[in-house]
Formats: C-alpha cells, sequence, structure tokens
C-alpha cells in the first residue's frame, strides 16, 4: 500500500522549522538553507523527534505515555544448551511475558530478577524447556566497541532443544533524515501534525530561549495524540464482570455477557 500523501517526512519538517526561525523564505524549502543552517535544523528536527517518541508528563500523578507503535511483537531463536543471548539493538524493555509459539502446549516463561536465575543455575544444573527469564543490562565491558546500552536475555533450565520465543518489546528507533528508510516518523500519519508542533515548539524555543505559544499548542497537540493512541489500541472489553464468591466448583453461574435496559439489550432487542 502507499503512504499517504498527508504523512509528513523529514524533508517538511526541516522546511517548517527553517522557516519559523527565519532561515527559509516562504516559497522556497530547507535545501535553500546553508549547509550550517541545514545542520543546526536538523538538530532541532531530531530534537523535536525524541520529545515526542519519549514524551513528556501532560496530567499529574501519571507515567509518560508508551505509544503502542513502540511495542512490536517480535521473536527470538535460542539453542539446545546456551542460556544468555544479546538482545536485538533496538530493544529498549521488555512487556509482560514471553510465550512459546502456537501449539507448543508450554506455559509462558515467568519474568523474574536475574538473581533469581543466578540462584535457580547455582542451586541446580537442569536441562528442559525453559520456565524462567529474566532481562538484564549488559556490563559496560561487554559492550560491542561504537555502540550503546544493550541487554540479555537470561533463561532457566538451560534449553534442551532449539525454540522460538515471542515477546512484547519497547523499542527505540532511528533519527528521521532524507533516506527513504528512515524519510518518515514512526507513528504514521495520524501522529504527524503532533510531531510538526514539537518541532515548532523547539523552533520557537530556540529563537525566544524561553516557552511560547507553540509549547501550549504542542502539548495539546500531545494529548490529542495520547487519545489516538489509547483509543487504536483499547480492547473491545476489559473482560468478564463476576462474583468469584458465588461458584459451583470452578463454573461461574448466572453469568451473562449482556446488559439489559427495561427489558430489552440495547443493540439485539427489535
Amino acid at each position: 500500500m502507499a503512504e499517504s500523501t498527508l504523512s509528513l517526512t523529514w524533508q517538511d519538517y526541516m522546511t517548517a522549522v527553517g522557516r519559523k526561525v527565519g532561515w527559509v523564505k516562504t516559497g522556497a524549502i530547507w535545501s535553500a538553507m546553508s549547509a550550517a543552517r541545514q545542520t543546526e535544523t536538523d538538530r532541532l528536527v531530531q530534537e523535536a523527534y525524541r520529545q515526542f517518541l519519549d514524551p513528556p508528563l501532560v496530567l499529574e500523578d501519571v507515567q509518560p505515555h508508551q505509544w503502542t507503535f513502540l511495542t512490536p511483537i517480535q521473536t527470538i531463536d535460542v539453542t539446545s544448551g546456551t542460556e544468555d543471548y544479546e538482545m536485538p539493538d533496538d530493544f529498549a524493555g521488555l512487556i509482560g511475558r514471553i510465550w512459546f509459539p502456537e501449539n507448543e502446549l508450554k506455559t509462558a516463561l515467568h519474568i523474574v530478577g536475574r538473581g533469581q536465575i543466578l540462584s535457580l543455575r547455582s542451586s541446580a544444573t537442569n536441562s528442559g524447556y525453559p520456565r524462567y527469564a529474566a532481562i538484564t543490562p549488559l556490563p559496560r565491558d561487554e559492550w560491542t566497541d561504537g555502540t550503546g546500552q544493550r541487554f540479555q536475555l537470561m533463561i532457566y533450565p538451560t534449553p534442551d532443544a532449539d525454540y522460538t520465543f515471542a515477546y512484547t518489546a519497547n523499542i527505540i528507533t532511528n533519527k528521521m533524515d532524507s533516506t527513504d528508510a528512515n524519510k518518515y516518523p514512526i507513528g504514521g500519519e495520524k501522529h504527524a501534525e503532533t510531531i510538526l508542533a514539537s518541532c515548532l515548539e523547539r523552533a520557537e524555543n530556540y529563537i525566544e530561549q524561553a516557552q511560547g505559544a507553540e509549547y501550549a499548542r504542542w502539548i495539546q497537540r500531545l494529548r490529542a495524540s495520547i487519545m489516538i493512541d489509547l483509543d487504536a489500541s483499547a480492547p473491545e472489553t476489559m473482560g468478564m464482570l463476576g462474583d468469584r464468591n458465588n461458584l459451583y466448583g470452578n463454573r461461574y453461574c448466572d453469568r451473562s455477557e449482556y446488559v439489559s435496559f427495561e427489558g430489552n439489550i440495547p443493540g439485539l432487542t427489535p
């Protein structure tokens, strides 16, 4: 499918920031700037992109929003006899548990602390299908030269065969640039205006050295994007509301998936 013609690219953001700071005349584009100004404009665009990807608090006593488009399902292959595995370069954290592929008929791995994994390994040397896992940062002396922080998966027991696990990851992404691979920001067209607002806020702050009207617009757009993101991933239902005291054996009684109003079930009763 072709990219939406409403999407904005790195070039669009470069031009918008250049015009805001007065380096690009009306009708011209970012490439009309000098090389030095292009470098400075790109720095502002990347600042804006980062503050969108890692947004500030917009509500009191609430954690910063975690974008669903930065939490894909990924897989990792483990091999018989190997306990530790370096996670992919874009891995920034684990969300939830690690599970086996379909039809394996095995329970998901329990996520524990690395200390518990080390304790289990020291108390018994076992092999079998893994049941416990821990994510731990690699120590600095194990980083590959020229790279930053990386993470490691530790599992127990030692795998007795080759397995493929699936998990939901919190990932990091690359900066935008002019290449086809990176010219579109992650998140898609639905958040293009929010990233633009972030760019204009950074440009205004660069000029004024203080927050101004663009900051308020940026926060307004950020709130809108958060709501869009929450709606895009919200489940249809939060599950069955039931009374666990009202049981016969292991089965619920008087369970109903519908709520009636004045004797009618909205949407179902003619």
